[in-house]
C-alpha cells in the first residue's frame, strides 16, 4: 500500500472582483476550489495505489523468473548431478512463488476512472497491465515447467544437458532485458500527462520500489513520442530475439537425422546418438551432424535392431551401456587403435578396420 502524504498541487487563481460581488460569494468560490483540489488529490492517491498494486505483481513475477534463468545458467556452466538436483529444487520453489500470486480480477475504482479522465490517460492502459499479470504468469509457468522437465527427466535419461536448454535460457535472458526496458518506457509514456508534483511522487514512491522494471540505464523521456519510440525499439528487439530463439531451437528439436538416427546436441555443442531408427543392416555413423561433431552413443542406441555392420568414426569417444544389446550378428568397423576398437574389445564384439569394409 502507498503511504499517503500531501503533495503540493499549485493552483493559480485569477479572481476578478466585479462590482456588486459580495465577500460571501468569494468565500464560497474558494471553498469550492479547495474541495475540488482535495478530491483531485484523493483521486491521484487512489490511482497511484491501484497502479502500484497492478505493476508490483508483474514486477515480482518478472524478478522471480529472471532468478530462475540465473539458476539455470549456473547449472549449465557447472554441470554435475548435485548441481542438477539443486537447480531442480530451486526451480520448483520459484514455480510455487509464481503460482501463489494473487491475481484477483481487477475492477477500476470510480476515483481512478475520474482521475485518468482528467489527465487524459486511457483506461485501457491500466486494464492492459491487469491482463499482463495473467499472461505473464501463464508464460512464466509454461517456460519453467519446460525447464523442470529438462532437469527432472530428459537430462536424467540422456545424461547430458541439451543445447536447446542453453539456447532457450540465453535468449530468455536477453528477452527479459528488452521486456524490462519496454515496460519502463511504457510507464514513462502513460504518466507524462501528470503534473510535475504528481510525477515526482510516482518516481519516488512507486517506481523506485520495483526490483526488475526500473533499470538504471533507463533515461526518462519528457515527450510521449520519444517514450513511444523507445518502447517500439525494445519491443521490436524482443520480437526479433524470440524469432531467432524459435528458429535455433527448432533446428535442434527435430530428433531425426535423415532416416537413420535420433540424436541430441548437448550444451557443449557435441552430438550424442540416441537411437538408430533406420531399417538397413549396415550403417555409417557420420562424424558431423548439423555442423556439430558426433562424440557419443547413448545406452541401447542400437538395441534389438537388425543391424549387422556399423562404422564408428574416431570422433566418438563416449559409449553408453548395452549399445548393441539384442544384436548378436553385429560387427564394428573403424580406425585401428580408435576408441571404437577398444570398446569392441571390451564388449566382446567383432571389430574390423575400415579397409576391410565392403
Amino acid at each position: 500500500m502507498i503511504k499517503r502524504k500531501k503533495i503540493a498541487i499549485s493552483i493559480v487563481l485569477a479572481v476578478s472582483i466585479l462590482s456588486g460581488c459580495s465577500g460571501e460569494n468569494t468565500i464560497v468560490q474558494q471553498q469550492n476550489i479547495e474541495t475540488m483540489t482535495e478530491k483531485l488529490e484523493e483521486e491521484f492517491y487512489a490511482m497511484a495505489e491501484e497502479f502500484q498494486q497492478l505493476y508490483d505483481l508483474c514486477d515480482q513475477m518478472a524478478e522471480v523468473y529472471n532468478h530462475a534463468l540465473d539458476i539455470l545458467r549456473t547449472y549449465i556452466e557447472d554441470g554435475g548431478e548435485e548441481a542438477r538436483k539443486k537447480a531442480l529444487n530451486e526451480i520448483k520453489e520459484l514455480m510455487k512463488t509464481i503460482q501463489n500470486q494473487n491475481l484477483s480480477d481487477y475492477v477500476m475504482s470510480e476515483e481512478v476512472q475520474s482521475f485518468l479522465k482528467k489527465r487524459g490517460i486511457p483506461e485501457s492502459e491500466f486494464l492492459a497491465i491487469a491482463q499482463k499479470r495473467v499472461t505473464d504468469q501463464q508464460e512464466y509457468l509454461q517456460q519453467m515447467e519446460s525447464y523442470e522437465q529438462n532437469l527432472s527427466e530428459f537430462i536424467v535419461n540422456i545424461g547430458v544437458i541439451p543445447m536447446t536448454l542453453k539456447i532457450s535460457v540465453d535468449y530468455q535472458k536477453e528477452i527479459q532485458e528488452c521486456e524490462r526496458m519496454w515496460m519502463s518506457y511504457a510507464a514513462n509514456e502513460v504518466f507524462l500527462s501528470l503534473k510535475e508534483e504528481e510525477l515526482d511522487y510516482m518516481k519516488k514512491n512507486v517506481f523506485s520500489n520495483w526490483k526488475f522494471y526500473c533499470p538504471e540505464e533507463m533515461v526518462w523521456q519528457e515527450e510521449a513520442a520519444y517514450a513511444l519510440q523507445k518502447q517500439e525499439e525494445y519491443w521490436n528487439k524482443e520480437m526479433e530475439l524470440l524469432n531467432q530463439m524459435t528458429e535455433e531451437v527448432g533446428e535442434l528439436i527435430n530428433p531425426e537425422y535423415g532416416e537413420e538416427y535420433g540424436y541430441v546436441v548437448d550444451a557443449d555443442a557435441n552430438v550424442m546418438i540416441l537411437r538408430y531408427i533406420g531399417e538397413n543392416t549396415e550403417t555409417e555413423i557420420p562424424e558431423v551432424m548439423q555442423n556439430y561433431p558426433v562424440t557419443a552413443i547413448h545406452s541401447g542406441a542400437f538395441g534389438n535392431t537388425n543391424i549387422k555392420e556399423v562404422f564408428i568414426p574416431t570422433t566418438i569417444k563416449m559409449f553408453g551401456d548395452d549399445i548393441f544389446a539384442g544384436c548378436p550378428e553385429v560387427t564394428i568397423y573403424g580406425e585401428k587403435g580408435s576408441t571404437a576398437e577398444k570398446y569392441a574389445e571390451l564388449e566382446g564384439i567383432p571389430f574390423q578396420g575400415k579397409e576391410n569394409r565392403q
